[in-house]
This record gives C-alpha cells, sequence and structure tokens, in this order.
C-alpha cells in the first residue's frame, strides 16, 4: 500500500490484482466446491433414503403376505379354531370351521365368552382349569384333554381340546382348536357296552352249566351282571 498527496491510502496494482483474482476467480471455485459437495451430500442421502424406503417396502409386503398366509391357514383349517382374550376369556376371532361345527355366526362368536359354549355343569371345572393353567403359566402348546361344549342348538359335543398361548393385536390371549370326538367316544362306549354284555352272556352260560338250583343260577347271573354291567349304560 501506499498514500497519495493527500495521505489517503492507495493500493498498489499487485495488491489490486491479487484482490480482484480472489474475487473473480478463488472466491467462485470456492463457492462451486462447496455447492459439489452439498448436491453430492444432498444425493447420497436421497439415494440412502429411497434404498431404506425399497427395502422398508419390500418389508412390508413380505410381512402382509406372512400375515395373509397365516390368516388362511386359521380361517380355512379343517379343525375348528378361535382365539379368546387370556383377561376377558372373549372370543377374539374364529374360524369358518367352528362356526359350522357350533352353528353360532362369527357375530355372535364374538359377542361371548368361552363359557358359553359349555354344558352349566362343567363351567365351574373349567374355570378352575383355567385359573391353574394360569397359575402355573402355562406358555406352550398343550393337550388340554376332553370336554363336553354345547351347540346353539343345546346338543352336546365331546371336543378334545389343544391350547397354545399366543399374541393377538398386541394383547396376550390364547389359540384354540377343538376336535369333535363324538362320534369316536360313543363308538368307543358301544363297544365297551357290547364286551360288558358279551361277558355277562359267559358268564351266565356257565352258571346254568354250573348251577346245583335255580336259585344258584339267578344269584350267578346277578353277580355276574352287577360285576360287568353295574349301573353302565350304552
Amino acid at each position: 500500500m501506499v498514500t497519495n498527496a493527500s495521505g489517503d491510502v492507495v493500493l498498489s496494482s499487485k495488491v489490486s490484482l491479487a484482490i480482484a483474482y480472489l474475487l473473480t476467480v478463488c472466491v467462485p471455485v470456492v463457492l462451486g466446491i462447496g455447492i459439489f459437495l452439498a448436491v453430492a451430500v444432498i444425493l447420497s442421502l436421497r439415494r440412502r433414503v429411497n434404498a431404506q424406503s425399497a427395502e422398508l417396502r419390500i418389508k412390508n409386503r413380505e410381512l402382509e403376505q406372512s400375515t395373509e398366509q397365516y390368516r388362511l391357514v386359521f380361517e380355512k383349517n379343517p379343525n375348528p379354531m378361535w382365539v379368546f382374550a387370556w383377561d376377558t376369556l372373549a372370543f377374539v376371532a374364529v374360524n369358518e370351521a367352528a362356526i359350522k361345527q357350533y352353528g353360532y355366526s362369527r357375530e355372535e362368536f364374538l359377542g361371548m365368552t368361552i363359557e358359553k359354549i359349555r354344558p352349566p355343569e362343567e363351567v365351574a371345572r373349567f374355570l378352575d382349569d383355567w385359573n391353574n393353567r394360569q397359575a402355573s403359566r402355562m406358555e406352550q402348546l398343550s393337550e388340554a384333554g376332553v370336554w363336553k361344549h354345547c351347540r346353539k342348538d343345546g346338543r352336546v359335543l365331546d371336543v378334545e381340546i389343544t391350547t397354545n398361548p399366543i399374541e393377538f393385536l398386541g394383547q396376550p390371549a390364547c389359540l384354540v382348536l377343538a376336535n369333535d370326538i363324538t362320534e369316536r367316544e360313543r363308538a368307543q362306549n358301544d363297544l365297551e357296552h357290547r364286551i360288558r354284555l358279551a361277558a355277562v352272556d359267559i358268564e351266565v352260560g356257565n352258571a346254568l352249566i354250573k348251577g346245583h338250583s335255580l336259585q344258584d343260577v339267578l344269584r350267578l347271573c346277578a353277580d355276574a351282571m352287577v360285576r360287568h354291567l353295574g349301573g353302565a349304560g350304552p
């Protein structure tokens, strides 16, 4: 820098050229580089967001497909199945086979608790069993045994129950499969009754052969009937 006659500061030509160079060349270059880097960062972020969005869409699609598959397995299962809420015992889902087996509509099911499909004499037994299951924290698939259930028309069914605790719509619940074994139980009872009758026939025949008097024959026959039949019925 130099000063003129008046004492004002005057920039030398070299300094002026340097400042001009900075303003016309360097600053635009720096700004251009900054803008380029900013654009590059923005594009990179956009590509990352797009990739994550695509991955999320794929996962959502897979989840929807999986949910639909599970829904179809439940809804179209040939065995009667339902889900009830762990705390309230209310039906929260029921499949077509259960609707057919019990005679209630889906809306009727969803307005009931699971005690309503049991004969009155079975309710106390069920509640005791359920309380024991809750106390023991049964959290796995388990065979709950044979129970009596009532259809809407009042007909009583013998059903073999399998349960599995699950989470349904974010709430604790229990999945139930109810296999109707009424005919099987009836056939088994009929078979056992025939076997008992056959045993009575054999012993009565032996009594007729071995009995020395009518009183002996009648006594042996009565003993055989009490022993094999008792109070049992077909």
